[in-house]
């Protein structure tokens, strides 16, 4: 069952006020520099990395790396993508997250 309109804000809410704080390092991709098409990837410091994929059918598919080589590289590259032009500051990615709870406020329930 999707989540609810007033469930979804929560979620944006609770996700930016973490973000906000440092609990979390998240960063919103720049699309006219780097496409990550239908593909989410959660990074466990360097004990495991986690890509989470859905395809044109919605059909979700994840795979779980714990090779030592493989997260160390993920991590390297992960820490430099603030740098790298690649994806929007912090500043930016919270705007991203504020306009998509106000988009949803105004939808109607």
């Amino acid at each position: 069952v999707p989540f609810n309109l007033e469930e979804r804000i929560m979620l944006l809410e609770s996700l930016r006020s973490d973000i906000d704080k440092d609990v979390y390092k998240v960063y919103a991709a720049d699309p006219s520099k780097f496409v990550i098409p239908f593909c989410s990837v959660q990074l466990y410091d360097t004990k495991g990395l986690d890509f989470f994929s859905v395809n044109n059918n919605g059909v979700i598919s994840s795979s779980y790396i714990t090779e030592k080589s493989i997260c160390e590289a993920f991590y390297d590259f992960m820490e430099s993508l603030p740098e790298s032009g690649l994806v929007y500051d912090k500043e930016q990615t919270l705007k991203i997250i504020d306009d998509f709870i106000e988009q949803c406020k105004s939808m109607p329930q």
